[in-house]
């Protein structure tokens, strides 16, 4: 093996992209740590139970949520990622948040309306806490919108602008929380939405729309949507919501308690793709004009996918009780599996180049495929295994999923004449 390829040149260094990269990177890893705090006071004051309760509460919000964005955002992300007019860009951004108000209010109708119901299915009392927050639930999709607008216009930084902020929010309110001796489940999930909220007008202020030629730009977004984006949020939503489909799930068969784990291991799994994902939006304008994703890409990739996963692997059984305290050591297993599930999720990363060439239709048949698995694998195997069967039903998908997104981008390549 020739591990030079492996060693980043001063060409590679020097790079526009690798800066960007570095610079979402560093603001994400902040993200993370920020996050670890917030989740280290929650479980230690509310306990397993009432964090599973949480857990809960936030997994519904974000498997509905799924369904929401209906590829306005994606549309949005590639007709600015194509221009080099700065107010033009603006007017999209203008245009991608008049969709978004409108997704909000039918959001917010339907968790209104599903409230009652979630008690009668997991046996809980938390119908009047989705009843109150609905006016803020919407905030939980502004997340789609706000990775569209910064990938597409090249300023990753908001990617990580905006939940930085949030997080940062969340942590004081959780710290005068715990100060005065106030902390409960109520509390804590409705600051969790206010700093998203403040979050998202903090964003917005960065980015700077504008409502000018509104009409304008809102045909371009429908028929963007209608060619590329409508696609993609079929294959997207497809996914997303069978990935989230496993904690609907496991609170039915093993409890409450059992989801608030699993999401745990999850969180702790978080950093292994992050990387991943920072490059490919990072090269995402690059790879609109470009012809394929590059060799160095694809080898750094890898060697940092399976860098971080070993690091966990060794060291989680010292971690979750630091983090978290007694009562957590079933966390330290799932990560241990969990790793695998998110080594391929980053490989499958660097294929956003299908989305940057408006290959919306490639995307949404790999997304499509991956789906069928995961939705199989999570019926199948959660009511005999639970954790573990969602585990293992997550890890197939993900490698389902990075082997036919890998067949329609060498299918492009062929297609486009690209060597």
């Amino acid at each position: 093996m020739n591990l030079k390829k492996f060693i980043p040149n001063k060409e590679l260094l020097n790079s526009k992209e690798f800066k960007a990269t570095a610079l979402l990177f560093s603001t994400q890893v902040l993200f993370i740590v920020f996050g670890f705090f917030n989740k280290s006071i929650q479980t230690r004051t509310l306990g397993p139970e009432i964090y599973g309760n949480f857990a809960l509460f936030i997994s519904i919000l974000m498997f509905t949520s799924n369904f929401f964005h209906l590829g306005f955002f994606s549309s949005t992300q590639v007709l600015i990622a194509e221009s080099h007019d700065k107010r033009r860009i603006r007017e999209l951004i203008g245009g991608g948040v008049v969709f978004f108000l409108i997704i909000s209010g039918l959001y917010a109708c339907t968790i209104l309306l599903l409230a009652g119901l979630i008690d009668k299915v997991y046996g809980t009392d938390l119908a009047y806490l989705f009843r109150k927050l609905s006016f803020l639930a919407p905030i939980i999709i502004f997340r789609y919108f706000v990775s569209a607008i910064a990938t597409g216009s090249g300023k990753i930084l908001g990617i990580s602008l905006y939940p930085l902020t949030s997080r940062l929010v969340f942590l004081l309110a959780l710290l005068s929380l715990v100060f005065y001796d106030m902390i409960d489940l109520d509390l804590v999930l409705t600051w969790n939405l206010v700093s998203m909220l403040m979050g998202a007008v903090a964003i917005m202020i960065f980015f700077k729309p504008k409502f000018s030629n509104l009409r304008v730009r809102l045909k371009e977004i429908i028929k963007k949507n209608k060619e590329h984006g409508f696609h993609m949020y079929l294959g997207s939503m497809m996914q997303q919501s069978t990935y989230k489909l496993d904690e609907m799930m496991i609170p039915y068969f093993v409890g409450t308690t059992g989801l608030g784990f699993y999401t745990l291991g999850i969180a702790l799994c978080t950093p292994i793709p992050m990387l991943s994902q920072s490059a490919s939006r990072a090269l995402f304008r690059k790879m609109a004009t470009g012809d394929k994703i590059t060799n160095t890409l694809f080898r750094f990739n890898f060697l940092w996918l399976i860098g971080t996963s070993l690091i966990l692997v060794f060291s989680v059984n010292w971690i979750v009780p630091l983090l978290f305290g007694p009562g957590y050591d079933e966390v330290g297993y799932i990560t241990s599996i969990l790793v695998i599930a998110h080594i391929f999720q980053g490989l499958a990363q660097p294929f956003m180049f299908l989305n940057a060439k408006s290959q919306g239709k490639k995307v949404r048949n790999a997304l499509f495929i991956g789906t069928v698995v995961n939705l199989v694998g999570n019926i199948t195997l959660i009511p005999i295994w639970g954790i573990t069967g969602a585990v293992i039903a997550s890890i197939l998908s993900k490698i389902t999923n990075v082997c036919f997104k890998y067949y329609y981008y060498k299918k492009y390549l062929r297609e486009s004449g690209a060597k």
